[in-house]
């Protein structure tokens, strides 16, 4: 090769060198050490509360434009979250910044920016809020200062933030990622903080950050009220697996108000949990955080009644397993406060049956009118639809008319009140009115029936159509089904096939209509009320394809039948019950049937009369399988399956027959259960003198000379035990009694004992032979 030409090839290899050099010096990054974050800053909008544009907790105004900017000391990524949704991420910067605009609603907002890269990562954030100082949570703790203790900063709203306690002086969690994490190197965290509150609204968020992706198990429990002094605690307890014991404790028992019954595997996600307790009534929400773009409904887990609580402390008790650790962030208590989810009614989908395919479980969907939100009325429902086709309201009438289905959905209430509700159906059975798990119904002198002779039917989350809790259905399995139990199927808990919700008839009429089926319903009061025109029908598919659970089917199958007045109460608690001057007519022969758990609770009926139909006793079954710490299992894990005695008091009723359902059934421990009828009626006595004149303030004793330990005379003073002794167990709460034993009562002014709507703590009932 000639100079020539060498020297071509070198000039040639220079120029293609420093040509190409340029392009790779600006996409390479060379990091060094982990990103610090050394300067930040927030401007923009009308702030109060807010000392210098570093300031991190402050007041903002709905619909103000803010600016937040981080910078560090090295290339770094950033991912920037509202209220631990990611909203923007970058990469190779030393400086980022998010503009947000505040929504135009009152609420509280964390901003938050990680900025990392392969070496390490540092964290900031912000809390703004449009909530005024009378709004505010009375404890407040987003951890934004990495503390937990010994601080100096103020919150939003320029309070001192709270100081958490350890007794023993190392169980702090670590802070320093701006929530608290059990990475602490104990083996525990195990902090609290005084906190008196026990009516209003607990809010906080966790995150498993390893999911279920190992066989560590790391959990906590979360004290939202204690009172150590006092043995008062109600407590919600996580684990990474499906383990999620919430319980009520006081009287040295505790209860576990979800029965096993809505847990879940956890993803790596954020969860966010709002816990609201009024006038005793204790409520529970959960929903996924996802990604902005991404939506996850607000899911109801349960709830439950006890008028016992007693409160000064808030604790979290949190334990890591290995590597896998908990973390908890975003606490809110808002006293007196109750923050429901907002109404919404929209046309959409529902669950309306299920099918069994290989273990798992799918669900059958119909589209109907959802109602969601405390307390909706039917005008509200016409406004909020806002399609008179599908549903229309008359305000001089008061009359509603639906044209599609009706869903009352999970956690949600509906009262009508003055009114009457009319479903259009061109069939029988066409239009369902659907009250989902843990839902209430309240009718109040009025009237709920059809246009025509076409009757509807009511489909209540129970054993035969859909089933309870929904959260069963999208959080623990990956794909469309309910997947009951442990992730893999297999197994069952009481609250996937229970309604658990309220039924409430108040001095209405319920017309053609079939189907009113209460599976382990929380609340039975019906008063003063006529049940008309009724059919018997089973709406239920029970459909089973390829492999399935035996055991499953056997729970499903047992409540399989005719219906038309039905109600079935097994191992899940009842928390009222109360039938009384009540007319249930057959527009066919008809059989009004009770399945109830006699060995927890004592329920009559009062002032019934069933015209063409019968009242007939049906035996109860524990549907209990794959739990271990129910009452109906013998002691063993999973032992299956126990059937429960049934028996019903019928005072003062009247009915075309008193049936029993065939056959004899044994419990866990192959004793034969009872199954039986009480008949009983009203005891007036009259004391009067030898001059024939009435004696007041007589005392009276009352013995049942033929079975005065069974059956002695009884008043009708419904009352709630709590569950101990012979009756305790995880899953018992109170039981329920619609009466107490009357030894002795006295004589009214006129010589007569009390009538029952003078006094029903003394007036007699007693068991006819």
């Amino acid at each position: 090769m000639s100079k020539a030409k060498i020297l071509s090839a070198v000039v040639t290899l220079i120029i293609l060198t420093f040509g190409i050099f340029p392009i790779f010096n600006g996409s390479i990054t060379v990091e060094t050490r982990s990103p610090c974050i050394i300067q930040w800053e927030s401007v923009g909008g009308n702030p109060s509360n807010k000392d210098s544009l570093q300031d991190l907790m402050y007041l903002v105004e709905e619909g103000d434009l803010i600016t937040f900017k981080v910078t560090v000391d090295e290339f770094s990524n950033f991912t920037w979250e509202v209220n631990k949704a990611v909203v923007l991420e970058e990469s190779d910067l030393t400086s980022s910044s998010f503009t947000f605009n505040v929504p135009g609603r009152r609420g509280i907002w964390e901003i938050h920016v990680k900025a990392w890269n392969k070496l390490g990562e540092d964290y900031l954030e912000w809390v703004i809020s449009t909530l005024s100082t009378e709004e505010a949570p009375v404890l407040f703790d987003y951890f934004t200062d990495g503390k937990c203790r010994n601080r100096t900063k103020t919150d939003p709203w320029g309070r001192p933030l709270p100081e958490w306690y350890d007794w023993h002086e190392k169980y702090y969690p670590n802070t320093s990622k701006l929530w608290a994490d059990t990475n602490n190197n104990q083996s525990t965290v195990y902090i609290t903080t005084p906190s008196n509150v026990t009516e209003g609204t607990w809010k906080f968020r966790y995150r498993f950050p390893k999911g279920v992706e190992t066989s560590e198990i790391p959990w906590a429990e979360i004290y939202f009220i204690y009172d150590s002094e006092s043995d008062v605690s109600y407590v919600y307890p996580i684990e990474s697996t499906a383990h999620h014991h919430v319980t009520i404790g006081h009287d040295g028992e505790s209860f576990s108000i979800d029965y096993d019954g809505v847990g879940f595997y956890h993803t790596k996600l954020w969860y966010e949990v709002t816990i609201i307790r009024k006038d005793g009534w204790l409520y529970l929400f959960k929903k996924v955080i996802v990604n902005e773009g991404e939506t996850d409904p607000l899911y109801f887990e349960m709830h439950a009644y006890d008028d016992v609580a007693s409160s000064k402390y808030t604790c979290i008790r949190a334990i890591p397993d290995g590597n896998a650790h908990f973390q908890i962030d975003c606490i809110e208590i808002y006293e007196r406060q109750y923050l429901f989810p907002e109404k919404n009614v929209f046309l959409g989908n529902y669950v309306a049956d299920l099918y069994c395919s290989d273990y798992d479980y799918y669900p059958i969907n119909r589209t109907g009118i959802v109602v969601q939100g405390r307390n909706v009325t039917l005008a509200e429902i016409a406004e909020m639809l806002g399609n008179s086709s599908l549903f229309s309201y008359n305000y001089v009438t008061r009359t509603a008319v639906c044209y599609t289905n009706l869903v009352v959905d999970e956690g949600s209430s509906l009262i009508i009140e003055n009114e009457t509700l009319k479903f259009d159906c061109h069939e029988d059975g066409e239009l369902q009115f659907v009250l989902d798990y843990g839902s209430c119904l309240t009718v109040k002198n009025s009237m709920v029936t059809t246009t025509n002779e076409h009757y509807f039917v009511w489909n209540l989350a129970g054993s035969t159509t859909h089933w309870g809790s929904e959260i069963l259905m999208w959080l623990w399995a990956d794909k469309g089904s309910f997947g009951p139990g442990y992730y893999w199927g297999g197994s069952q808990r009481p609250l996937a096939t229970a309604f658990h919700g309220e039924f409430r008839v108040y001095d209405s009429i319920v017309d053609n209509f079939g189907h009113l089926s209460l599976d382990s319903p929380y609340e039975v009061i019906i008063t003063n009320s006529r049940f008309i025109r009724m059919h018997q029908v089973d709406i239920g598919t029970y459909i089973y394809e390829g492999s399935y659970s035996t055991a499953l089917r056997e729970e499903r199958e047992f409540a399989k039948g005719l219906k038309s007045f039905w109600v079935y109460i097994d191992d899940v608690n009842i928390n009222n019950f109360l039938v009384r001057n009540v007319l249930f007519s057959g527009a066919e022969p008809v059989n009004i049937v009770f399945s109830t758990n006699a060995h927890r609770d004592r329920l009559n009926i009062y002032d019934v009369k069933v015209e063409n139909g019968n009242i007939t006793i049906k035996e109860s079954l524990a549907q209990t399988y794959g739990q271990s710490h129910t009452c109906y299992c013998n002691g063993a894990p999973y032992d299956w399956k126990s059937y429960i005695s049934s028996e019903l008091g019928l005072v003062n009723c009247k009915f075309d027959n008193l049936t029993l359902t065939p056959g004899v059934f044994a419990c866990c421990e192959n004793k034969t259960v009872k199954k039986a009828a009480a008949v009983k009626y009203y005891l007036d006595v009259k004391v009067i003198d030898k001059n024939g004149k009435p004696v007041p303030n007589a005392t009276i004793l009352v013995i049942n000379e033929v079975d005065d330990a069974n059956y002695p005379a009884e008043n009708m003073q419904s009352n709630r035990l709590y569950a101990t002794e012979e009756y305790s167990c995880y899953y018992h709460h109170y039981r329920f009694l619609s009466s107490q034993p009357l030894l002795e009562t006295f004589t009214n002014e006129n010589g007569h004992t009390p009538l029952p709507n003078e006094n029903p703590e003394k007036s007699i009932v007693v068991t006819d032979y």
